[in-house]
C-alpha cells in the first residue's frame, strides 16, 4: 500500500474526523515515544475521542505507573491505529503484527514511510510534533497534557542539552512550563535521578571504553555479564547511550549492547563533520545526524568490527 506524506493541516483533520484511536510505541519505549503517546490520548479522550495505547510490554518501572491505565491488551480492527516516533515498522513494538497503521507521527530524518498517511517534523522530538498538531487542532492543552510533552521534549533533548536542541525547541518547552508542566519536578524523576544500579553500570561502561582511528571513536559496550554484575535492568538503560558521548575528544560515540537473543543494538552519538545516520544506513540502520541507531543479527564483538569498517570514510 501506497504510504502518503501529508501536512500538519491534514494530519490535524485526520484527528478531527476519525474515532476509537490505538496508539502504537515503539521497541524499547523512551520518554519521548511514551510522552507524546500519553499526550496525545489525553487529548483525544479530552476532545471527546476513545483513544487507548497499545501494550508496550517493554514498558519500564518508571513510566508503567502512568501508562498502564491507557492500555488495551490488543489490536482490534475497528480502530484506528496511529503510531507515535518510529521511523520504520521495524521499530515498532514488539507485539505490532503488521495491522494497517492509518497514521504516524515522527521526527526522524530517515523516516521511510509505512502507514497510510505519515507526517514528519523537522523538530528535536516527536513531542514538539505532537504539541503542533493540537495547536492546529486548537484543542486545549490542559497541564497534564503539558506534562507529558514536556517529558517527551525533555528526555530527547537530555535536558535542552544535546544539539538536536534549537529555539524552537526551548520555546516550545518554556511554553509547556507555562501550561503546567512542572520542570524541575520532570527533570529530576525523568533525567536526573539514577538508581544504584545505573550507577554501577557506568562505572562498567567507563572501565572498558574502547578508543579507535586514532582517537576519533569510543566504543563502549553493555553485555548480559555487565548488567547482571550491576543488577541492572532494561530501567537503567534510558539514555545510556550518551555515557560515552560524554568523552572529549571522539567524533563518534558508539554503545553497543549485547541482546538476549544473541544480536547486538547499537546506538551512535557524533559531533562535528560525522554522522551518524549516514554509518547506521550503511548497516541498514538510521536515524538523526547526530543520534542513530542500527540492530545486527551478529555477536558483540563482530558487531564492534562492522561497526568500525561503517566508521571508515
Amino acid at each position: 500500500m501506497p504510504s502518503t506524506n501529508i501536512t500538519l493541516d491534514q494530519a490535524a483533520e485526520f484527528l478531527r474526523s476519525r474515532d476509537n484511536f490505538l496508539l502504537v510505541t515503539h521497541k524499547n519505549p523512551d520518554g519521548d515515544t511514551l510522552g507524546s503517546a500519553l499526550a496525545l490520548c489525553l487529548a483525544l479522550r479530552g476532545n471527546g475521542k476513545t483513544a487507548h495505547l497499545l501494550r508496550n510490554a517493554q514498558v519500564t518501572a518508571l513510566y508503567a505507573p502512568a501508562v498502564e491505565a491507557f492500555f488495551v491488551p490488543e489490536y482490534d480492527p475497528a480502530y484506528t491505529a496511529v503510531s507515535i516516533d518510529a521511523s520504520v515498522a521495524s521499530q515498532l513494538q514488539k507485539n505490532y503484527d503488521g495491522f494497517p497503521i492509518g497514521l504516524t507521527f515522527d521526527h526522524h530524518a530517515s523516516h521511510r514511510g509505512y502507514a497510510e498517511n505519515y507526517y514528519v517534523g523537522d523538530t528535536a522530538s516527536c513531542g514538539e510534533v505532537i504539541l503542533a498538531v493540537l495547536r492546529t487542532l486548537n484543542w486545549h492543552i490542559t497541564p497534564d497534557i503539558a506534562y507529558w510533552l514536556y517529558v517527551a521534549v525533555a528526555t530527547d533533548t537530555g535536558c535542552f542539552r544535546y544539539s538536536n536542541t534549537t529555539q524552537a525547541t526551548l520555546q516550545a518547552g518554556a511554553d509547556l512550563v507555562r501550561l503546567g508542566a512542572p520542570n524541575a519536578e520532570i527533570n529530576r524523576k525523568f533525567i536526573s535521578a539514577k538508581r544504584r544500579s545505573r550507577l554501577l553500570l557506568e562505572g562498567a561502561i567507563l572501565g572498558n571504553l574502547q578508543f579507535h582511528d586514532k582517537g576519533r571513536v569510543v566504543l563502549a559496550f553493555i553485555t548480559l555479564e555487565t548488567l547482571k554484575a550491576a543488577g541492572a535492568d532494561v530501567y537503567d538503560l534510558d539514555d545510556i547511550a550518551n555515557i560515552a558521548a560524554q568523552c572529549d575528544g571522539p567524533e563518534v560515540a558508539a554503545t553497543l549492547r549485547e541482546m538476549p537473543d544473541g544480536t547486538t543494538k547499537i546506538s551512535v552519538r557524533t559531533i562535528g563533520e560525522a554522522n551518524a545516520n549516514d554509518i547506521c544506513a550503511k548497516l541498514g540502520g538510521g536515524g538523526h545526524a547526530r543520534a542513530s541507531g542500527v540492530s545486527l543479527s551478529v555477536g558483540i564483538e563482530e558487531a564492534a568490527a562492522l561497526f568500525l569498517e561503517a566508521c571508515k570514510s
